[in-house]
């Protein structure tokens, strides 16, 4: 009775349903899980077309019946991809009134409209010219460049968004077809074959990690070679021979900072 008495006073009104009522008439309806609860809210908070309808499918998979008592339900009062872009709510408002009578609640609703439009009046008395500060620096950016901005990115500029709304045209008709949200937003194609990915077929050695050189690309050695350096012995300090190979007995290093001392020393 209240959405007909509503229709009738307000007929291009748009209605939206409280989604935690919503949830409790769906429990009432004997559809009390929390996997079902999850997916009521799912396909009342998804902004696209193909997310609601992959959304209602799962709920169909889910419980026929539960779809069954959504369906029946009109989108346009609960679905967030179904409302009108055009309808907004101040929510400000009705927050500090919604524990207050109804005369009480719609009288105080009527006096801060009364009052906002009056700042407003009052505000709009300071500018200079027809249009007001925001709107106007906003004009005072190169219009040419954000039309120059849309041709390189394909996406519309503020202008010509608005422009959009005015005539009621679908923005994303005037969007390039690549610039859309992943795979499902694409296109759906009919007798068309899945795209699977390639083999994978692994190479008999290992990969390598750096790319193939040009002969003429200077070609960048990381390592430094040991090619003519003469190798020497930890254990006994002679040269011709590492550690590993020396014969010496571990004690007899002689540090050749001490050969001219010990020479002399023999000597005497």
């Amino acid at each position: 009775g209240l959405l007909k008495a509503i229709y009738m006073l307000f007929p291009n009104a748009e209605t939206r349903y409280c989604v935690r009522h919503l949830h409790a008439n769906f429990k009432k309806a004997g559809f009390r899980t929390k996997e079902l609860k999850d997916l009521l809210w799912k396909a009342t908070r998804v902004s696209t077309l193909r997310d609601f309808e992959d959304v209602m499918v799962e709920l169909k998979n889910t419980n026929q019946h539960a779809y069954d008592w959504l369906k029946e339900k009109n989108p346009t009062h609960w679905s967030r991809f179904h409302f009108s872009i055009k309808t907004q709510s101040d929510m400000l408002v009705l927050l500090e009134v919604i524990g207050k009578p109804i005369l009480t609640m719609m009288e105080t609703i009527r006096t801060k409209i009364i009052l906002l439009i009056f700042k407003k009046k009052e505000k709009a008395k300071k500018w200079k010219g027809m249009l007001c500060p925001k709107i106007r620096k906003k004009l005072d950016v190169n219009i040419k460049d954000l039309l120059r901005n849309w041709d390189l990115t394909s996406i519309p500029c503020i202008h010509v968004v608005a422009v959009i709304h005015l005539k009621y045209e679908f923005l994303k008709t005037h969007v390039q077809n690549w610039l859309v949200r992943g795979p499902k937003q694409w296109l759906s194609v009919p007798n068309m074959l899945p795209i699977l990915p390639p083999t994978l077929r692994r190479q008999p050695s290992r990969p390598t990690k750096v790319r193939w050189k040009e002969h003429d690309e200077p070609q960048i050695i990381r390592r430094l070679s040991k090619k003519g350096v003469d190798m020497r012995c930890s254990k006994c300090n002679k040269i011709g021979h590492k550690k590993r190979s020396g014969k010496g007995e571990v004690g007899q290093k002689i540090l050749i900072s001490h050969l001219p001392l010990l020479i002399i020393l023999l000597k005497l």
